[in-house]
């Protein structure tokens, strides 16, 4: 991303995106998922503002978290992306999923009871998840139509704003608390997860594709030959952080502010089937992470094994 090349924010994105990914709850981890996206479109509207790239409706209305979510997707992405993002397979599984998802909020202003929705109520709480169903349909018959594409993505940015909005619900209504409501977020969640790692991935330039070395793993190195025979390009860069030498091999402990790590990085497609090879041979001392790495004179994101990136900053 051209326009995302601050270190810091960058990094505070990134490790909300690791931090996430440790979680077991599927809710807590789209909790922090959405929150790493609103600094990402925050970002983005900023980086328009100061180009002079804002919307007429943006210049009139300032920035929206909504909206500007949707022009991140809408802007943000070239038309390979865009086809790319719904053609994912949990973009079908998420039209299809069945019950439809119902809006907190919209539930609320109809002062629901949460021990017997009627079906009135669960059909207009769950109109953008319909709409989208009905959107994604049109764009399965017309791939190709410019139109379909755009509305498609439309009502799947409504409909994940939903189900970010709905983390926000504590589930208390006038009739007595929700007793279902963690359960279905918790469901709604697990199919809302594999889009927004795709939306992360198309957005980062394939960060799996990447891995950054510092230690045994580098050309010439006595364990390069673990990835040695990975086909891809190597560069050259630099990662934020100090290494310890830990039973004998370098550590990278990921802190901002500090000094730089020189590392080497490897971009290939065949990396992401290679992780699981790598891991073992690292073992559970090390673990695995996105890291912001500048490399050919820019700021890109990437994988690095180090030490647990609990807090970096």
């Amino acid at each position: 991303m051209g326009w995302l090349q601050h270190e810091r924010l960058l990094s505070d994105i990134v490790n909300k995106i690791n931090g996430a990914r440790n979680k077991k709850n599927p809710a807590d981890t789209a909790n922090d998922y959405f929150e790493a996206l609103n600094s990402l479109y925050k970002s983005y509207y900023d980086y328009r503002k100061e180009h002079g790239r804002l919307t007429s409706y943006e210049k009139t209305k300032g920035y929206q978290d909504k909206n500007s979510f949707r022009e991140l997707v809408f802007q943000g992405l070239n038309s390979a992306n865009k086809i790319e993002l719904l053609n994912l397979p949990a973009v079908f599984e998420l039209a299809h999923f069945e019950p439809l998802i119902m809006s907190d909020e919209i539930l609320g202003l109809m002062k629901y009871n949460p021990k017997n929705i009627d079906q009135d109520t669960r059909n207009e709480a769950s109109v953008n998840h319909a709409e989208f169903k009905q959107a994604y349909a049109e764009y399965l018959r017309k791939k190709n139509d410019s139109h379909a594409i755009g509305k498609a993505l439309g009502k799947l940015c409504n409909l994940l704003y939903v189900v970010r909005c709905n983390l926000q619900h504590c589930g208390k209504t006038p009739n007595g608390p929700d007793l279902d409501k963690a359960e279905r977020d918790k469901l709604v969640c697990s199919k809302v997860l594999p889009i927004i790692d795709g939306l992360f991935d198309i957005l980062f330039c394939k960060p799996d594709n990447r891995l950054a070395v510092y230690g045994t793993l580098m050309q010439g190195k006595e364990n390069h030959s673990i990835i040695g025979g990975i086909k891809g390009k190597w560069n050259k860069g630099h990662v934020s952080g100090v290494t310890d030498i830990v039973n004998g091999y370098p550590m990278l402990s990921w802190i901002m502010n500090t000094k730089t790590v020189d590392v080497e990085v490897l971009d290939s497609i065949q990396m992401k089937n290679n992780f699981s090879a790598i891991d073992r041979f690292e073992g559970d001392t090390y673990q695995r992470f996105w890291i912001p790495i500048f490399c050919e004179g820019k700021w890109i994101v990437g994988n690095i094994y180090g030490k647990n990136p609990t807090s970096p900053l």
